[in-house]
């Protein structure tokens, strides 16, 4: 028994300074993540794929090892969700934290105004980060924003690079 406590101790001990020295910073998310990754200076772009939510990015994380390397993680997900405030936000910050046990986690507001999210208001879409919040994530402003399409390399992607920029900096 007391061996079997030494090696669940290992990671902790490990985690305590292998953390301390990184700065690696990755972007994840859906269709739009690669536009952010494209004006964000000091992160790489990850996991991501078009058209995904919540569930495939947990499942995703889920299939991966832990990344002690990863100091900071940029969140692009919820717009495929219609940023439904009952997803399954909570597994994903489970996941995350698994997946990423050295990370902090920013996340980027995602679109509306167009597609399945024509009728999505602003205040349903606050109203599902500030759920983030309260897992420990930052939230970018501004939002990518009520857009006729997304997928266009939209100057708003320009100003979410640099806040996330800046937020790295400073973390």
């Amino acid at each position: 028994m007391k061996k079997y406590i030494f090696f669940l101790l290992i990671p902790l001990i490990i985690h305590g300074n292998v953390c301390d020295s990184i700065k690696k910073n990755v972007i994840i998310g859906d269709s739009c993540t690669p536009l952010i990754a494209k004006y964000t200076e000091n992160a790489k772009l990850s996991i991501w794929k078009s058209g995904i939510g919540i569930d495939w990015l947990i499942r995703s994380l889920d299939i991966r090892k832990s990344d002690f390397d990863v100091s900071n993680v940029i969140i692009n997900i919820g717009t495929n969700d219609s940023f439904n405030i009952n997803s399954n936000i909570c597994k994903l910050f489970s996941s995350l934290r698994r997946a990423y046990p050295c990370a902090n986690f920013i996340a980027v507001q995602g679109s509306w105004g167009w597609g399945n999210n024509k009728r999505i208001k602003e205040s349903k879409v606050k109203a599902f980060y500030e759920v983030f919040r309260s897992y420990g994530a930052y939230i970018i402003d501004p939002p990518i924003g009520s857009v006729k399409n997304p997928h266009l390399d939209l100057y708003v992607y320009t100003l979410i690079g640099k806040e996330i920029d800046k937020k790295l900096k400073s973390i």
